[in-house]
């Protein structure tokens, strides 16, 4: 292995980046230094002073844009008219079926991007995944790939909602338990800690059983009433920030959504009144439904986002402000320099 010489190579690559980019806006403020000093010794009207220093910064601005937008992002218009991800007959067969969010699991190729392309995928690549998926990956998904799958395993793939199973690019298995959106079950059984919850997937049916952190028996409640013949949840719209479900209960209980938990930002309702979600099956969300028919709607909604955006227009207008009043005071400068001429 060559990580010394690998890291090294890097930070020599990024000390020129910063030493470069160093230098630049060195060069850029003495520019402007340099004007202002001149404008203000009337060697040079405030004319010249603006539009040299307009040039400056949009060349400085197209300098720095260019890293990331160039000629070699853009492509002619006959390759670019091409699709970079042609179907499979895989990926044909499971478009053909136009139900709503189910998920794919590509198995050859569960580690990458490219098959997110066509469909919801269990898998795939990011660069910062959540550890709770990632030890549900490392316990039990990985092992599609080339392990000894378990019943626990499938519950897991079925619990995420897995309809269909890619083997090969002409191969797809359709899974027929997979559990769909959302589902009622009998029992939630409480335990104490991660790897309880870890544990317990070896040996409950997520159909019909969920378990659950035992702080999160305030939310779900001690006492679950059993499914009722008729009862039924499923998701009526879908948006990457926005789900909605509908519910039908004689006697209420708790529903379980194949989502991720993901405890800041994520607020719901029922019936238009906020209701708490809980977490269970290690990863997934839950809530305590009342008995009857009822409107479930879950939004990311991050009270930092409105922070930051407030602080954010907060900043702009201040920008504004401070850019009208040195204006203007250049012109009242100029006036009285004018007048003081004149006399």
């Amino acid at each position: 292995m060559q990580y010394p010489q690998l890291f090294a190579a890097i930070e020599k690559v990024r000390m020129s980046m910063v030493s470069s980019d160093a230098l630049r806006s060195f060069i850029v403020i003495g520019i402007g230094a340099s004007l202002l000093l001149l404008f203000f010794k009337d060697k040079i009207s405030a004319k010249v002073l603006c539009i040299v220093l307009t040039v400056v910064i949009v060349g400085d601005l197209y300098m720095v844009d260019k890293r990331y937008i160039n000629s070699d992002s853009f492509l002619p218009r006959q390759l670019a008219q091409g699709d970079p991800f042609p179907l499979t007959q895989a990926d044909r067969q499971i478009l053909a079926d136009t139900t709503m969010n189910y998920r794919v699991m590509n198995i050859p190729q569960f580690g990458e991007a490219a098959p997110s392309y066509h469909h919801k995928m269990i898998g795939g690549y990011h660069a910062a995944k959540l550890t709770r998926y990632q030890d549900m990956i490392d316990r039990h998904l990985i092992k599609f790939q080339g392990g000894d799958v378990s019943e626990a395993d499938m519950n897991v793939l079925n619990m995420l909602n897995a309809r269909y199973l890619v083997m090969s690019d002409d191969e797809v298995y359709v899974n027929p338990d997979a559990l769909g959106n959302a589902w009622f079950v009998d029992r939630v059984m409480y335990v104490d800690g991660a790897d309880a919850e870890m544990a317990a997937l070896d040996t409950i049916n997520p159909a019909v059983t969920a378990v659950s952190d035992a702080k999160f028996r305030d939310i779900l409640g001690a006492n679950v009433p059993v499914k009722q013949p008729g009862d039924t949840i499923f998701e009526t719209t879908y948006a990457p920030n926005r789900l909605t479900y509908h519910a039908q209960s004689g006697k209420g209980g708790v529903a379980v959504f194949s989502e991720v938990y993901f405890p800041w930002g994520w607020k719901a309702w029922i019936d238009g009144e906020p209701a708490d979600i809980a977490r269970v099956d290690y990863l997934l969300r839950a809530m305590r439904i009342p008995a009857g028919t009822h409107e479930i709607k879950m939004e990311f909604d991050p009270e930092s986002l409105h922070v930051t955006s407030s602080l954010a227009y907060v900043s702009i207008i201040i920008i504004y402000i401070a850019v009208v009043a040195a204006v203007l005071l250049g012109i009242m400068g100029l006036s009285r320099r004018k007048e003081d001429d004149e006399s």
